[in-house]
Order: structure tokens, then C-alpha cells, then sequence
């Protein structure tokens, strides 16, 4: 038959000085005693005759400070109550002899939450299996993974920009682990580019790509490339061209072409480079001038002159003028020959350079290999003019002796 539990009223520090017999209560009254920061007003204690195994019982206190049974009267009927610290966020087992701060990490197993949590969830472990129905807003910083074994899988679009904490740090992929294709519908700015291929949807086949005035990569019909061959129409240039060879249309230049071979008839403003025949140069209008800057203006193989051959001989470019000496004994000095050229056995006349060498040199050439055959003439004219005063010298030697 059950029996009629007795109670005792009293503090901790009264109930404290009483042995409570087995199921006797102790109702704990008027505490000025605090544990923690939590004042203690009423308390229930269950009793036991050896004065040491009572139960306490009571919600759980919480507070900011560390508690301490150890200087509480009758603290030691506290033992092992539940004690939540709120500013360290744990939950203490209190002791006299020290307080235990359970560990939850590995020891508590739920399936799951329903409803909202407000506050933080927080885990020196890690979650087994974490499953969030509707929205959810997580703060700080977030680590997904500890080693690349593991994956991260998104089953839905990303409506926000996508940007790293950090300039020019991290990486999109790598050699080994490569994207497979990627869609921009924009503006790609990119550092520098290094590709195994590229197609690029406005450009065509066959035409030399060039940057735009904004950097775009273009193209234009004008300009192509096939195999070996550049072919442009309507080529303008400021610079120089280095043998470039141009198969038909213009050529034009407001600088100077180093070099032109013509195939089939270049125009260069009004100067006509093989159009009517392959071996010719014309002009539409105006002079043609050859100016080597100083230098020697060379033609290799055979020259015909049709029209008159001039060379500048005016005074305001002259200096230290004098009248030539001994023509006729230079000319006298001269030997004409008749000769083949090894080259295509041409039978031709002329002089011999290196007697010419001797003889004047200033009729050579710098390489001393071509004779200046126009400057022949001022040797003759001083050595008809000696030959000339011979013979009215000797004139004169005859009308003396006939009239003697």
C-alpha cells in the first residue's frame, strides 16, 4: 500500500542540516543562495537516508557566469543538475568537485527538424546528412568539403553574380580537371587567352582576322590568306613594304617602295610598272626620277633608252672647276676592244676597266668594275682641241715653208 510521502520546508542552508529519510521531499524556500547567476527560490530535493544520493530536482538554470557548488551551502545537493551557461553556449553537468561540460558533439543523433531554428547550429563535427526544405540564409564563411574526393552538385540556377574574395588568385578548373564548354552571351575580359583552338561565329574562312578600334577581332574580304599566298585589294600603307609582290589591281604609296616586282602591271600614283608590257616602267604624267639618296642606282643586265639621256651638269653644283689636261695623250692611252659577254656570249665594244683604272679613274665606277662612258666626252673634246692646235701649228709650219 503506497504511503503518504512527508515533506520538510526550509533554505538550502536549513534542509542542508537535516537527513532526509528515502522519498521524503524537501521543499526549498526563500534561497538567498545563487548558483551561477540564477537566484535559486524554490527547489524540490528527494531525499535518501545516507545523506549523500538525494535528487534535486528543477527546471535548468542558465547564466553568463561559471558556477561554483563548491562555496554554496548544501551545494552539494546539486550535484549533477543540469546547468546551461549562456555566454560560453554550453551545457554543464554542476559538481562540487568540478563541473563537467558535456560533450554533444558525437553523442546526440536526430533524423530530423521540423519547423524554423532561430539562433545558431553549430558542430565540431561534421552533419551526416543535412536537409533544408524551402529557403535558406547562412551567414559568414562557408567551407564545402576537406580533401577533392569530395563533390559539391547544384541542382538549380545561380541568380547572382559569381565573384572571388580575391583578385587574380584563384582558378576555374586546371589542366587536369578542364570545363567542358562554356557560354558567355557578353563581354569576356580576359588577361590573356591560350587556347587549343578557337571559332569565333562573325568571321570567315579564309580572311586575315586584325583588331578593331575597340579590340574586337574582325575580319575583311579585302584582306585573305589560302595556303602560302596573302591577297589583298586596296592595300594602303604608310611604312614600307619589303618585297611584296602584288598579282593585279593598285599599289599605292605616300612613302617609297624599296623593292617592286610586278607580275602582271602595278599602278603607283602616275608611275606604271609593267601594265602595258611586263619589262616596263612609264609614267601617266609628269617625270619619273630615280633617287638612290646618294648612293649608286645599278642596272644589271642590258638598258635602252628611248629619248634623251641627261646628266646634271650645272655650275651651282659644281666646284674647283679647271680645264682637263693632256686629253689627247689620255685618249691616246685608251684602247677600244670588241668582246663577247660570258653571260649570254653578246658580241659588244668598249673599254676594259682596269686599263681605264690607269689611265683616269674618275671615268670608274666606286667598285671600280664600270666605266662612266659619258665622261669620255670632256677627255675627247680637250684631245680634239690638242690635236686641233697641232694642226695649226703645223699649218702654219707649211704656209712658211711654201712661201719661202
Amino acid at each position: 500500500m503506497a504511503q503518504i510521502i512527508k515533506h520538510r520546508r526550509g533554505t538550502l542552508a536549513e534542509l542542508n542540516g537535516v537527513t532526509l529519510n528515502n522519498g521524503e521531499l524537501g521543499i526549498v524556500t526563500s534561497s538567498v543562495d545563487n548558483i551561477g547567476d540564477a537566484v535559486l527560490k524554490t527547489a524540490v530535493v528527494v531525499g535518501n537516508t545516507d545523506g549523500t544520493n538525494r535528487l534535486s530536482i528543477g527546471r535548468i538554470i542558465k547564466g553568463n557566469a561559471t558556477p561554483d557548488l563548491s562555496g554554496i551551502t548544501g551545494g552539494a545537493a546539486f550535484n549533477d543538475m543540469l546547468y546551461h551557461e549562456t555566454d560560453a553556449k554550453a551545457l554543464k553537468v554542476l559538481n562540487t568537485g568540478g563541473n563537467t561540460t558535456l560533450d554533444l558533439g558525437a553523442n546526440i543523433t536526430v533524423s530530423e527538424i521540423a519547423g524554423n531554428i532561430s539562433g545558431s547550429v553549430s558542430s565540431t563535427g561534421s552533419f551526416g546528412y543535412l536537409n533544408v526544405v524551402g529557403d535558406a540564409i547562412i551567414g559568414g564563411n562557408l567551407t564545402f568539403g576537406d580533401a577533392n574526393t569530395d563533390n559539391v552538385s547544384f541542382g538549380a540556377d545561380i541568380s547572382s553574380s559569381l565573384i572571388p574574395n580575391n583578385d587574380d588568385k584563384f582558378d576555374l578548373g586546371s589542366s587536369g580537371q578542364q570545363w567542358k564548354d562554356l557560354y558567355i552571351d557578353g563581354t569576356a575580359n580576359i588577361d590573356s587567352l591560350a587556347a587549343d583552338s578557337a571559332a569565333i561565329g562573325d568571321l570567315t574562312s579564309g580572311r586575315v582576322v586584325v583588331a578593331g578600334a575597340s579590340g574586337e577581332l574582325q575580319d575583311d574580304s579585302d584582306l585573305t590568306f589560302s595556303t602560302a599566298t596573302l591577297s589583298a585589294t586596296n592595300l594602303t600603307t604608310t611604312g614600307t613594304i619589303k618585297d611584296f609582290s602584288v598579282a593585279s589591281g593598285s599599289l599605292t604609296s605616300s612613302g617609297s617602295f624599296g623593292y617592286v616586282n610586278a607580275l602582271s602591271g602595278v599602278n603607283a600614283g602616275n608611275i606604271n610598272v609593267g601594265i602595258s608590257s611586263l619589262n616596263e616602267i612609264d609614267t601617266d604624267s609628269g617625270n619619273l626620277t630615280i633617287d638612290s639618296a646618294g648612293g649608286t642606282v645599278t642596272i644589271d643586265d642590258h638598258c635602252t633608252v628611248t629619248g634623251t639621256l641627261t646628266e646634271s651638269s650645272t655650275m651651282e653644283i659644281k666646284k674647283n672647276i679647271t680645264t682637263i689636261d693632256s686629253g689627247l695623250d689620255k685618249v691616246l692611252l685608251m684602247r677600244g676592244v670588241e668582246f663577247d659577254y660570258k653571260e649570254d656570249d653578246l658580241h659588244s665594244i668598249g673599254v676594259i676597266a682596269e686599263e681605264i683604272n690607269k689611265i683616269e679613274p674618275y671615268l670608274l665606277s666606286e667598285d671600280k668594275k664600270s666605266v662612266q662612258y659619258t665622261r669620255i666626252v670632256p677627255l675627247l673634246i680637250e684631245a680634239i682641241k690638242d690635236l686641233s692646235n697641232k694642226v695649226d701649228k703645223q699649218s702654219k709650219i707649211i704656209d712658211t715653208m711654201g712661201k719661202n
